[in-house]
């Protein structure tokens, strides 16, 4: 159609506000406010790094704002997040990573807060788990210190019942000699001194 004067023709175009949305994923899984993530079983004193997104599903930008983590006992905490304030498109995603290190042996839980203006969820929770797992050693001496049990840690040096993997020792005049009770006792080897 024809225009006429102080008439123009064309597309009208309403911005609506919107809501951001914060989501983060761990490879396709996406992990919901207060979830979990678990790193499984991590060798005691070894870091494990697993790579996580922050997606923005909602409708307009959404503003990363700070991180506060509640890391638990036995357990060191690192990561890399965006310098904040952050903003995020809708529909896209920035990468971060968290590094955990069990420094004991058990069940280890870490909280991390992620802030934005996410009106649902301002303080987005995640929960990391981390179970520490004694390191079988690859050498060990039978002192025979607390008894003659094969099975228990403090008879040898370092205190750690030997493994599949583990060369072990035994001197010729210890306080007790090694006894073997209990099916599954393992070693890679065996010298007798």
């Amino acid at each position: 159609p024809a225009a006429s004067a102080g008439t123009t023709n064309g597309l009208l175009a309403l911005l609506i506000d919107g809501t951001p949305e914060l989501l983060v994923r761990q490879s396709s899984q996406n992990y919901s406010y207060g979830s979990t993530y678990d790193y499984g079983s991590v060798p005691v004193n070894t870091t494990a790094t697993r790579f996580f997104y922050i997606h923005n599903r909602g409708s307009s930008f959404l503003t990363l704002l700070n991180t506060v983590t509640a890391p638990g006992t036995g357990v060191s905490l690192s990561y890399s997040l965006p310098t904040p304030p952050y903003n995020l498109a809708p529909g896209d995603s920035v990468s971060f990573y968290v590094s955990l290190r069990p420094t004991s042996a058990g069940l280890k839980t870490v909280r991390l807060l992620l802030r934005s203006d996410d009106p649902a969820h301002p303080e987005y929770e995640l929960n990391l788990t981390v179970t520490g797992a004694m390191a079988t050693p690859t050498a060990v001496t039978w002192t025979g210190a607390v008894s003659t049990d094969w099975a228990t840690a403090g008879n040898w040096s370092p205190e750690a019942v030997p493994g599949n993997v583990t060369a072990v020792t035994i001197p010729a005049t210890p306080p007790n000699q090694p006894l073997v009770s209990t099916a599954g006792a393992t070693c890679a080897s065996l010298t007798s001194a």
